[in-house]
């Protein structure tokens, strides 16, 4: 299991959930926050980047990574 917290990239960023997947995702991966109620917000997105970071700034060793929100649920690839 690995550690990520998503920060989203609007036009602004902002840091959104942290949450634990199965293994690492690459950049053009889609992650789904596995919201347990889904509401009218988006929880699925596209990985834009991947950052790790810097040994010893965090103990839980968690991976950032930079987000944009997928609308298009199973009609088209992103």
């Amino acid at each position: 299991m690995v550690k990520v917290a998503l920060i989203h990239i609007d036009e602004e960023w902002r840091t959104g959930k942290t949450i634990s997947l199965e293994r690492l995702p690459a950049r053009g991966d889609l992650v789904w926050t596995r919201a347990e109620e889904r509401t009218s917000g988006t929880d699925m997105f596209v990985v834009e980047r991947v950052m790790h970071a810097e040994c010893g700034t965090n103990d839980e060793e968690v991976v950032y990574l930079f987000v944009t929100p997928y609308h298009d649920y199973g009609t088209t690839l992103p």
